[in-house]
């Protein structure tokens, strides 16, 4: 995996990856630097299961937002977190992370999502969480 070749840096206040009708945004008030890291067709290619982005911001310590963009198939999606974190344990292994899957129609945030986030957590011991169509989050540095 060649991250050097996948990523790029930017310092903007507002960071955003998207595809499709699903957006992603990361709200960067205080510009830190983000690692911007392309997984899907870069990072990891072929067959293997993988996440869209790696969004990650360089604080102390560095927290690593996974990011998974999904028409409607939300098993998929989680499944698509979990691989990518696996894939990358050894590199982020002292790092902050956090899942989002963000798709264009999900459950209402009811029982099924709930479980589905916990035994997330149980697994990766990173927590998970699901977006509508458009996800917002502050950088937690």
């Amino acid at each position: 995996m060649s991250y050097e070749k996948c990523t790029s840096v930017v310092k903007d206040t507002r960071v955003v990856v998207q595809e499709n009708r699903s957006s992603f945004e990361l709200v960067n008030e205080a510009r830190h630097t983000i690692e911007k890291v392309k997984v899907d067709g870069c990072l990891i290619t072929g067959d293997q299961e993988r996440c869209d982005w790696l969004l990650v911001a360089k604080c102390n310590p560095d927290v690593a937002y996974f990011v998974e963009l999904k028409g409607c198939d939300l098993k998929k999606a989680v499944s698509q977190l979990g691989a990518t974190l696996n894939a990358t344990k050894d590199r982020y292994k002292s790092t902050n992370r956090k899942c989002y899957a963000v798709t264009t129609r999900v459950p209402r945030q009811g029982p099924s999502v709930q479980m589905l986030a916990r035994a997330f957590y149980k697994e990766h011991s990173v927590p998970l969480e699901v977006k509508n169509i458009r996800a917002s989050v502050k950088v937690a540095c």
